[in-house]
């Protein structure tokens, strides 16, 4: 493959990922403002009945709608910013595994060396045989 192709292979994967990413933000927060109303709604119900107590435990009117909110807010928030970044590091793996191969392909297949300095720039002597060097 030649070095233009790889160019315009990661130029078209930027331009294909970033737009996926920014679609799925506007997703999750449209996902996120519905259920932060259908909290706020609860607990209108809940503050009306505010002396009874919840199933789950002994807090009484809305702490517990609160403390939920709070803990699925954090866990809203690490999963909308890790999976962009989770995207880009699969980007980054993946071309970091295409040049590896182009750079072995490049390699004539019978590559034989018995010292590091046999071998071109990159490559280490390993087991007779020129390897990429990692």
């Amino acid at each position: 493959m030649e070095w233009w192709v790889v160019i315009v292979l990661v130029i078209a994967i930027l331009v294909i990922l970033f737009p996926a990413a920014y679609v799925w933000n506007l997703n999750a927060s449209a996902t996120y403002a519905a259920i932060k109303r259908a909290w706020e709604k609860r607990a209108v119900r809940t503050k009306v009945a505010a002396d009874t107590k919840t199933k789950q435990g002994n807090y009484q009117g809305a702490e517990m709608p609160r403390m939920r909110r709070a803990a699925f807010g954090a866990l809203f928030f690490v999963v909308a910013i890790l999976f962009p970044v989770l995207i880009w590091v699969a980007f980054i793996a993946a071309i970091r595994e295409l040049s590896l191969r182009w750079r072995e392909s490049r390699l004539p297949s019978a590559l034989v060396c018995r010292l590091d300095s046999d071998c071109p720039p990159g490559y280490v002597c390993l087991d007779g045989r020129c390897v990429p060097q990692y």
